[in-house]
């Protein structure tokens, strides 16, 4: 009987062994596959941060080139700015200079009456039109039409009709 229970004893023994071989196996052959997808997300990773590095050399230079396309439309802009500015000068020049033009309200009937009255005062003197023009610096279209619509009818005896 001993030798039976040996027998038996070393059976399941060598059952128990097996066991212990199959689930090691299993373990390593599990731990291999767990390697290998590793070793794969790993490539796949690696591959991913390699196309975002590329994609983001290629974000940068589209941001420099709206950078650049940026500076150069404020620089446009703010030259047809400068450009505008000039021209209302010129035009506020323009009309600050003539009879009227671009005056307030209030003061341009008392310049048209001091302008009226020289002119008056001028006829009177025995001015011609056209030194009164000279001398005041109007143009002769503009004095003859001030004096057709603002001074009285009398007429300049030295000027012919």
């Amino acid at each position: 009987m001993e030798l039976k229970v040996l027998i038996i004893g070393q059976i399941a023994l060598d059952v128990l062994m097996f066991g212990l071989l199959v689930v090691i196996a299993r373990l390593y052959l599990n731990r291999k596959a767990m390697a290998a997808d590793f070793q794969s997300t790993m490539e796949k990773s690696i591959a991913l941060v390699k196309e975002m590095e590329t994609l983001g050399v290629k974000l940068e230079r589209i941001l420099d080139e709206k950078r650049r396309l940026t500076k150069k439309l404020i620089l446009d802009l703010e030259n047809k700015l400068q450009k505008a500015e000039l021209i209302r000068d010129e035009i506020k020049r323009i009309t600050d200079t003539s009879v009227g033009g671009g005056m307030r309200q209030d003061t341009a009937p008392k310049k048209m009456s001091a302008t009226r009255k020289t002119i008056q005062h001028l006829l009177n003197k025995g001015l011609t039109k056209e030194e009164i023009a000279r001398y005041m610096g109007l143009p002769s279209g503009e004095l003859e039409l001030i004096m057709k619509l603002d001074l009285p009818t009398n007429k300049n005896p030295q000027e012919p009709d």
